[in-house]
């Protein structure tokens, strides 16, 4: 009897470990279908990848073939302008053209691009001149490429004067700064800029000179004195125009034209106005209109600050006017006159156009862009 239930336990305990295994044969065949589908859907997905790779590839290659036509084409442009009659200057053209510089001032009363003129006539303990470079593109071409990057020479082009102090001096591969600092009042720095960097700037001298002064000229300096007439060239249709002025008292004084559609910005600036009425207390500004001669309407607009310095700057109407030069030397039928530059742009910074006034005369020469009025006649009262 005893041997009877050894052996029946012994059966039921090999019952119990078969169930077991055959269940876990059952689940590892299940794990291993599972592993097989998850397989074949990577294969699936990996051979999808590699169309997909392969359509891509393609596309690239057709983009980089376009680019590298277009790329010849270009080359081959550049090359035929190059290749032109020298005489014409298109290669000087051409490397101006290949670079983008920005030269800005910087001072405690904040900053300024540089003045054509390069004088740079202001009160503070320190001026820094920034210049910032964006050199051409590579191209495949060698020749091309060594003529579109003739200047990258430019940071050799700057001496500088050392004065009292110690000049900061700093340059990499698009930027020349120079700061001078503990600058004094009647101080005065020469800085020269030579050959490509020169011409880069469009600079009328090889001189940038600083003068640090804290006396400014007063926008008084600049209307026009005793003046009875003024005659233009330009304006519409290039046929001239007059101002004729009547003196109010010793600040104010009455600007008519000769000719209600003679001047077109004297119009277009003062509301189409053919009388405009200019005072003078702490700016030179206009406060009255006429659009029929007689009667006037209240108006106003600032035609000079209240300092003439550079970088001064106020609005206009729906333009930023900013004085951009002082002492800016003008050729005129009356000689080399030192004229004030202002800068006239839109709400989007974009110049529309200069205007420049010189002392005892006002205006004397409107810098259209597209076009210019000069002053070539003034006659004055008795």
């Amino acid at each position: 009897m005893k041997k009877n239930v050894t052996t029946n336990l012994l059966i039921i305990i090999l019952i119990g470990v078969m169930v077991v295994v055959v269940n876990r044969y059952y689940s590892l065949e299940a794990s291993n279908n599972k592993v097989e589908e998850m397989l074949a859907s990577s294969q699936r997905e990996v051979v999808e990848l590699k169309s997909l790779i392969t359509v891509n590839d393609s596309a690239v290659d057709m983009t980089l073939e376009k680019l590298n036509k277009q790329i010849d084409d270009y080359e081959s442009l550049i090359r035929k302008w190059t290749d032109y009659d020298i005489s014409h200057n298109y290669r000087a053209e051409l490397n101006r053209k290949s670079y983008d510089v920005e030269a800005t001032i910087h001072t405690a009363d904040g900053s300024f691009s540089l003045p054509k003129n390069g004088k740079i006539v202001v009160d503070s303990d320190f001026v820094e001149l920034e210049i910032n470079i964006v050199r051409p593109p590579n191209v495949v071409d060698k020749e091309i490429n060594e003529i579109i990057h003739q200047y990258d020479r430019i940071f050799d082009d700057l001496r500088y004067d050392s004065y009292d102090s110690e000049a900061e001096y700093f340059v990499d591969d698009d930027t020349i700064r120079l700061k001078y600092t503990n600058l004094e009042n009647g101080d005065k720095i020469d800085i020269f800029v030579y050959n490509e960097l020169l011409r880069l700037l469009g600079l009328m001298d090889t001189n940038i000179q600083v003068s640090i002064t804290n006396e400014f000229p007063s926008p008084r300096e600049y209307f026009p004195r005793n003046i009875k007439t003024k005659v233009f060239t330009g304006g519409i249709l290039n046929r001239g125009y007059k101002h004729n002025f009547f003196y109010t008292s010793d600040n104010s004084w009455i600007l008519a034209l000769d000719d209600e559609v003679s001047d077109l910005i004297f119009i277009t600036e003062n509301d189409q106005a053919v009388k405009a009425k200019y005072e003078y207390d702490d700016t030179v500004h206009v406060t009255e209109i006429s659009h029929d001669g007689e009667a006037y309407t209240s108006y106003e607009r600032t035609v000079l600050p209240e300092v003439i310095k550079l970088g001064e700057s106020w609005n206009d109407h729906s333009r930023t006017a900013t004085i951009t030069a002082v002492d800016y030397p003008l050729d005129t039928p009356f000689g080399t006159l030192e004229t004030v530059e202002v800068t006239y742009k839109n709400d989007d910074g974009y110049e529309i156009y200069l205007c420049y006034y010189a002392k005892d005369l006002g205006i004397v020469y409107k810098d259209m862009l597209s076009g210019d009025d000069a002053l070539v006649e003034v006659e004055y009262y008795k």
